[in-house]
């Protein structure tokens, strides 16, 4: 059984961030700067060496020890991921269009097309025929191609040599694509303003951090403690009831957790930002050596929630996290390596409405490959389950994703049938139970198999447990009242 290490944890060193120079320097091939067949060839013969070294960083560097801080280096395991995935895009990428910063002052062709759809649509009935609303697509598509090639000969004509360091490092961390053609441009209704915007971040703040503490004091006791609580609020349930009862709370907790965590730490990710940018700014030094201004369009909110969802494909493609999915259209390596090289392949073979369901199904199977590996990574040292575990709970986490994509598929199916869009009332009670139902299999995943391995239960944690941004999920010994010989094995569904 393992002990806690007294001196522990002990952060990865700075070789974590290896595996960026040869992804750095693939993004700074994307510059217009270079010319396309040169930058198309070095980037391709830097991929081999990104891929590599974003494979082996989250095995080779992380949190120690592992088995105290599994929910800790589970995140460097994603960022490997990113890294892998980041690394074949433009590894492969031919059109570098996409790449182009477009920002949110202009009005590109597409951005035309769209406001005078929305301007028709408002008016009422579109009678317009359909092969001139595909001739007019056309006419955009080409016009908005010109414009980003314009675009980018004026950054390459203008841009020096410290501008082209900007804009590499402005696109490697722009993982929403905000201001760039691959990504959403729309900041409505969203607070421009700082001071708006700032009390926006606060405000997430105050509910998410509270809440993530609550979530992860029910996830962190052991169900014999959790079921026991249970039967003391509701003494009429029988064992097996109270047993039940407490998996489906806990089940709850745990995607309420993670929704809570990913909003405090981007939240607070993005705070830090505003506050260095306006502080490096203050400095005495040129315009051209100094941060640019901070521009809240490029951070809106990474949830919008503001209203229940109405379909699985809503939820997941407009409400979630923005760095899988936007409306409309999959962003970045989802777009590229999934659902775009699938339905291209499968498109001819069985016809357009099954190549997008197939593209959807395959976007969802990359996803499910980013969390597996974040939890193989993390896990790596681990002794294995003995017996092993069945494999509904081993690759729970696969068949999570994979089941929203089928959600999704389904109701594209329901729409082909009916030629009615799934919505209302009927969509937030089919989407709503779902993805929670589906979720279960990602919870017995997870926690078998050691996600908040060793994490200590409330009743050791002291005081900056509760106030410190995600002191919650850290591992031990920090912020602990006592050391415990050992727990997390009982902490299974």
């Amino acid at each position: 059984m393992p002990q806690f290490v007294p001196d522990g944890p002990h952060l990865p060193p700075p070789d974590l961030f290896l595996f960026l120079i040869p992804v750095s320097l693939q993004c700074l091939l994307l510059h217009p700067i270079f010319p396309s067949t040169l930058s198309r060839l070095l980037r391709f013969a830097l991929m081999p060496l990104s891929v590599a070294m974003s494979f082996a960083t989250p095995y080779k560097y992380a949190i120690e020890p592992r088995n105290q801080a599994v929910g800790m280096n589970f995140i460097f395991g994603i960022m490997g991921a990113y890294g892998i995935m980041k690394s074949v895009e433009w590894g492969f990428a031919t059109d570098l269009l996409p790449y182009t910063w477009v920002g949110f002052e202009g009005k590109s062709p597409a951005e035309e097309e769209k406001a005078a759809q929305e301007k028709g649509n408002a008016g009422g009935a579109d009678n317009e025929p359909r092969e001139k609303k595909v001739e007019k697509r056309r006419r955009t598509e080409e016009a908005q191609r010109e414009y980003l090639a314009g675009l980018r000969r004026k950054q390459a004509a203008e841009d020096g040599p410290i501008d082209i360091i900007r804009s590499t490092m402005h696109l490697l961390i722009a993982m929403r694509g905000q201001g760039y053609d691959f990504g959403a441009t729309t900041t409505q209704p969203f607070a421009l303003e700082h001071g708006p915007f700032l009390r926006r971040l606060l405000l997430e703040i105050a509910w998410s951090h509270p809440l993530l503490v609550l979530c992860a004091a029910i996830l962190l006791e052991p169900p014999t403690s959790r079921d026991a609580f249970v039967y003391a609020v509701l003494p009429s349930l029988n064992a097996k009831h109270a047993h039940t009862l407490g998996g489906c709370v806990t089940g709850l907790a745990m995607g309420t957790a993670v929704f809570a965590a990913l909003t405090l730490g981007y939240s607070c990710c993005t705070l830090v930002t505003f506050v260095v940018t306006a502080l490096v700014r203050l400095l005495p030094m040129p315009e051209a050596l100094t941060l640019p201004r901070f521009d809240p369009r490029e951070y809106p909110p990474l949830f919008n929630l503001s209203s229940p969802p109405d379909s699985v494909a809503k939820f997941w493609s407009v409400q979630w996290h923005a760095s899988q999915l936007t409306p409309v259209r999959f962003t970045g390596p989802f777009r590229f390596l999934a659902l775009n090289p699938t339905q291209r392949l499968f498109r001819p073979l069985v016809g357009k409405q099954l190549g997008r369901a197939l593209g959807v199904l395959a976007t969802f199977a990359l996803s499910s490959w980013i969390h597996e590996f974040g939890l193989a990574t993390s896990t790596s040292t681990l002794p294995p389950h003995s017996p092993p575990l069945p494999s509904l709970i081993k690759w729970g986490g696969s068949v999570y994703f994979m089941s929203q994509g089928v959600g999704i598929v389904l109701e594209g199916m329901y729409t082909a049938l009916t030629r009615r869009k799934v919505g209302g009332y009927g969509g937030v009670l089919w989407s709503s139970l779902f993805v929670c139902l589906c979720g279960g299999m990602l919870y017995k995943s997870w926690m078998t198999q050691g996600l908040v391995r060793e994490v200590p239960p409330v009743r050791y944690w002291t005081w900056p447990r509760f106030i410190l941004p995600l002191g919650c999920l850290q591992p031990p010994p920090l912020w602990m009242n006592s050391y415990p010989t050992t727990y997390g094995y009982e902490r299974t569904p």
